[in-house]
C-alpha cells in the first residue's frame, strides 16, 4: 500500500473519526508464505504496545478508523532479505517513517530487532532511553540460529501452523535450551498445539508434557528474564486444575506486558470460576492482542471447550 493509498482510504473516514490509538497493520499477502518475518514483525510489534496502549489492527473490515498505519515489506535481493518498514499518519497525511533494514543474512538481527524499535518509537514520538529498549530486547536468544527459528516458530503460530511452530521452537531449544522465552515458547506452543490438534489425546499428552518441562518451569520462577515465563506457569498450573494458583502469575506480569495467550488464559480462568461476564471481558482483550476476531478458534479449544458463539454473533452483526 503506497502513501497515496493510505491516504485515499483516510478520506473514506471524517477526520475527527479518526482514532490515534489504533495501527492498523498493513502487510502484503506474499507474507503468508514467510512465517520468519511474520515473526520478527509479530514480535516488534508486542515491543512497541509495551509504551503505549495501542490496538493492532490487521483486518480494517472491523476497524476501520484507524489514525496509524505502518507497513512492511520484505524485499530480497539476491540473497538478502531487508525489511521496509514505513509508518504514516492518516490525521496529518504525513509518513514519519520510511527505512529498511538487513534481516538475511545477518549475525545481528538482534541489535537490528533493537534499532527497529527505537525508529518506531521515535516515529511515534515516544522517548525511551536506550538502555532501557535494549534490556526488553534482551529476553530474545543471543544465538543467531535460536533467534531466527523462535521468529519463525512465533510467526508459524500465528498462521495457524502448528506442527510447524513446534518443529521451529524446537530447534531453538535445542540450540539455546536455557533461554527463558524459547523454553516458555516451546511450552505454550506445544500445549496449545495439543488442545488444538489432538483433543481427543490431550490429557495424556499434557500430562507427559508437564512432565518433561515442570523441574525447568519452576526453575525460572524465581528470576524470570521473560515474562512469558509468568505465562507458562499459569498455563502449567490451569493443566492441574488450578486457576487461583494460575491467576497469581499472571498477576505478576505489567498490564502493557501481557501476551495473547495472558488473556485467553484470564478468560479461562474466570469461565472455571464461573465469572461468564469477566471471562468475555477477557476474550475481547485476546481479540485486541491479536488483532482479529480469528484468534477466537484456538481460544475455545484450550484448556477446555468454551462456548463463544454469543461474542462471535456480537462481532458479525456489527
Amino acid at each position: 500500500m503506497t502513501s497515496n493509498q493510505v491516504a485515499s482510504n483516510s478520506q473514506e473516514i471524517h477526520y475527527l473519526s479518526l482514532e490515534p490509538r489504533y495501527i492498523f497493520v498493513d502487510l502484503p499477502e506474499a507474507l503468508r508464505e514467510d512465517p520468519f518475518t511474520i515473526g520478527i514483525i509479530r514480535k516488534l510489534l508486542d515491543f512497541l504496545t509495551v509504551y503505549k496502549d495501542y490496538r493492532i489492527v490487521y483486518d480494517e473490515e472491523y476497524v476501520p478508523n484507524a489514525a496509524n498505519v505502518i507497513t512492511f515489506n520484505p524485499i530480497i535481493n539476491g540473497d538478502r532479505k531487508s525489511l521496509e518498514v514505513a509508518y504514516f499518519n492518516r490525521t496529518s497525511d504525513f509518513k514519519h517513517l520510511d527505512r529498511s533494514y538487513l534481516i538475511e543474512p545477518t549475525t545481528a538481527l538482534h541489535s537490528t530487532m533493537a534499532v527497529m524499535l527505537d525508529d518506531l518509537l521515535d516515529a511515534f514520538k515516544i522517548d525511551i532511553a536506550k538502555p532501557v529498549i535494549a534490556k526488553q530486547v534482551s529476553e530474545l536468544p543471543d544465538n543467531q540460529a535460536a533467534l531466527h527459528h523462535i521468529m519463525e516458530s512465533l510467526g508459524h503460530g500465528l498462521l495457524a501452523e502448528y506442527a510447524e511452530s513446534i518443529k521451529s521452537v524446537r530447534k531453538a531449544y535445542e540450540i539455546e535450551p536455557d533461554n527463558h522465552l524459547i523454553a516458555s515458547d516451546r511450552y505454550i506452543f506445544e500445549l496449545s498445539s495439543i488442545f488444538v490438534t489432538q483433543a481427543s489425546a490431550s490429557k495424556a499428552k499434557v500430562e507427559k508434557l508437564n512432565q518433561e518441562m515442570k523441574s525447568q518451569l519452576m526453575s525460572m520462577e524465581a528470576a524470570p528474564d521473560s515474562y512469558r515465563v509468568y505465562d507458562a506457569l499459569a498455563a502449567y498450573y490451569l493443566t492441574l486444575d488450578e486457576p487461583l494458583k494460575a491467576r497469581g502469575y499472571l498477576d505478576k506480569i505489567p498490564n502493557h506486558h501481557y501476551s495473547m495467550f495472558s488473556t485467553v488464559i484470564y478468560a479461562k480462568i474466570e469461565e472455571s470460576l464461573g465469572n461468564p461476564a469477566s471471562a468475555e471481558e477477557y476474550y475481547y482483550e485476546t481479540i485486541r492482542e491479536s488483532g482479529s476476531p480469528a484468534v477466537l478458534d484456538l481460544a475455545r479449544k484450550l484448556f477446555f471447550h468454551s462456548n463463544l458463539k454469543d461474542i462471535e454473533a456480537k462481532i458479525q452483526s456489527n
